[in-house]
């Protein structure tokens, strides 16, 4: 009786589950690496240098790392919380929310911050960055652990790898599974449902994860690791290219032993602690130099065409990332502040927001199925914003004061608790809330208007001025009188 219960309900789980034609996709990992695709659409150029290969581990360049240490460092300021709805379609924060507690300290060993380098280093270079969910005894998520993207493929039924997934239930044929792998050791299978993953976009030659920033600028990463390998090398050489020495008298031959010594003298006073000492030889040496010194490369402006281009994929502006193109074009304190203001509310703000929907996707469920409610980054507290905190509130004091704003209208617009139940407005030129009582009050202390001026004949008026006329010919004739004394 049970088992015809159990195909029972599952034949009307299945009439409610998703009967859509989803598109087809691949049916098996993508375990090599994406630039295969990518190489002859974006760097066939006839050339037959593998800038990829050349490049290396994107972590190890300077270009790269700017981008990842200044969007992990920002990352931080600005703590994750949870928001449920409240009134006039507005948010409030639910202070100490269990989801909250847990990002902030993921598990004993780290903190939230612990882990924002790592999510950035992940966003740019790979696109993509997982976490791991541990659970106690009752299925309760305890623990957030962090999973090196290289460790992780996204897994679907039939997917042609090995280990099989198991084919068990209704599994997602999207993504049902991730594969992790240890070096070492046999790969495991977690189920979608304990995996957290963040992805940048989407990867075209594999649009189960994201795609890193980098690839259009590889052949820029590329010139600019050859510039420094070069600049490394001379100064190596204690910034001296080589030389080539000569009997500078014309007809005069040396011997192969008289040639080393000269040369092992030469090398001898001009490096390490013997540079500067003078250097005596048996015969007349003429010096011929082989190369340019790093002033007449100028290997600076070499440098700042890179940086200008990596600047312009990632979006932050390239003052914030100390490169020179950046610094030469904008040193003042203004153009600063506002560079900073640029790149936190164009490029941190957004990769915030994907990662706020993620994790209300992946994570908020565990905790919380309030409808509309949400893990958001509370940016009140960043230091670069407040400015334009400064402005809105100032707005909104003045709309206040107006009267255009009620006092909840004002709190909801700065993200503050509600003040009052019920919308308390300011009469304008006063200082005290009016609310529907007190007009009601006070309307019959409004004092009666004055009574209209009362309407002039204009008759009248026409005979007061037939009089003035009188008085002033009168004046005029008794000016030809002398007095009589």
């Amino acid at each position: 009786m049970g088992d015809v219960l159990m195909e029972f309900l599952n034949k009307v789980q299945n009439l409610f589950s998703f009967k859509g034609d989803r598109p087809k996709f691949d049916k098996s990992p993508s375990w090599e690496n994406s630039w295969q695709w990518l190489t002859p659409r974006l760097f066939n150029t006839g050339a037959t240098i593998d800038y990829r290969g050349e490049v290396g581990p994107l972590e190890d360049s300077s270009l790269v790392m700017a981008v990842v240490n200044w969007t992990g460092t920002q990352f931080t300021e600005a703590p994750p919380v949870v928001q449920i709805p409240a009134k006039e379609g507005s948010h409030e924060t639910v202070v100490g929310h269990e989801a909250t507690e847990l990002l902030l300290r993921p598990n004993p060993h780290t903190i939230f911050e612990d882990y924002c380098g790592v999510m950035s280093l992940d966003w740019w270079i790979v696109g993509n960055h997982y976490w791991y969910k541990v659970r106690d005894g009752l299925g309760k998520v305890i623990e957030l652990w962090y999973l090196p993207s290289y460790m992780v493929e996204p897994r679907w039924p039939d997917d042609g790898a090995s280990p099989p997934v198991p084919n068990e239930g209704n599994l997602d044929s999207f993504i049902s599974h991730y594969e992790y792998t240890v070096p070492g050791s046999d790969p495991v299978l977690y189920p979608a449902a304990d995996i957290i993953h963040f992805k940048r976009f989407v990867d075209p030659t594999n649009r189960r994860k994201g795609i890193g920033a980098f690839g259009s600028v590889i052949r820029e990463i590329y010139g600019d690791n050859a510039v420094g390998a070069f600049t490394a090398t001379l100064m190596r050489n204690m910034g001296m290219v080589p030389y080539l020495l000569s009997p500078k008298e014309t007809g005069v031959s040396i011997t192969e032993t008289a040639a080393n010594a000269i040369k092992d003298n030469w090398l001898a006073k001009t490096r390490g602690a013997n540079i500067g000492l003078p250097m005596v030889n048996a015969i007349p040496l003429q010096v011929d130099k082989l190369g340019l010194n790093p002033e007449e490369l100028d290997l600076s402006k070499l440098r700042m065409i890179p940086e200008s281009r990596v600047a312009a994929v990632t979006g932050i502006p390239a003052a914030m990332l100390q490169f020179m193109v950046g610094l030469e074009n904008g040193t003042s304190f203004a153009a600063y502040r506002e560079a900073r203001q640029q790149g936190y509310e164009s490029v941190v703000i957004p990769i915030q927001r994907i990662m706020a929907r993620q994790l209300t996707a992946q994570l908020l469920p565990e905790f919380d199925k309030t409808k509309g409610a949400r893990i958001y980054f509370d940016t009140a507290q960043v230091r670069v914003l407040q400015e334009d905190r400064d402005a809105l509130y100032k707005r909104a004091v003045l709309a206040l004061q107006a009267g255009g704003i009620s006092r909840n209208q004002f709190a909801a617009s700065l993200n503050k608790p509600l003040p009052d139940k019920e919308e308390i407005f300011y009469v304008p030129n006063t200082v005290k809330p009016m609310t529907q009582e007190l007009i009601e009050e006070t309307a019959s202390e409004i004092p009666e208007p004055p009574p209209p001026a009362p309407v002039v004949d204009p008759n009248a008026l026409a005979k007061f001025a037939d009089m003035e006329r009188m008085f002033e010919a009168l004046e005029t004739e008794m000016k030809g009188f002398a007095p009589n004394r």
